[in-house]
């Protein structure tokens, strides 16, 4: 991302113990502007835990990045105890294992 870019991500169902997956919307800001808004899907919060888990809060530094398996999409650096966690899209929880999916809206 530009190094005026930063992301924000909302989380909407607050963590919640038990629950199956964490709902948010990202907002990409560029100089003050808003450039982007989607929603997100993430695993539940499970104390950090490599590949069962979303992402402890916090502010991170994102970069692009490309994969035969993903295509482009983005790397979150710097997670704490953390490693490879990534922004590409998905549709299901179960296609994640500790990463971040952008979407257009959510589908109950």
């Amino acid at each position: 991302m530009n190094p005026n870019t930063y992301l924000l991500l909302t989380r909407l169902n607050g963590l919640k113990p038990g629950a199956k997956q964490t709902l948010g919307e990202m907002v990409a800001i560029t100089n003050h502007n808003e450039r982007l808004r989607c929603k997100s899907i993430e695993l539940p919060w499970r104390n950090n835990q490599l590949r069962i888990s979303c992402i402890p809060a916090g502010v991170y530094e994102v970069v692009k990045r490309s994969s035969a398996q993903h295509s482009d999409h983005f790397h979150v650096l710097n997670v704490p105890d953390r490693t490879w966690i990534l922004m590409h899209p998905a549709n299901f929880n179960r296609e994640l294992l500790g990463c971040m999916a952008p979407g257009k809206a959510f589908r109950y």
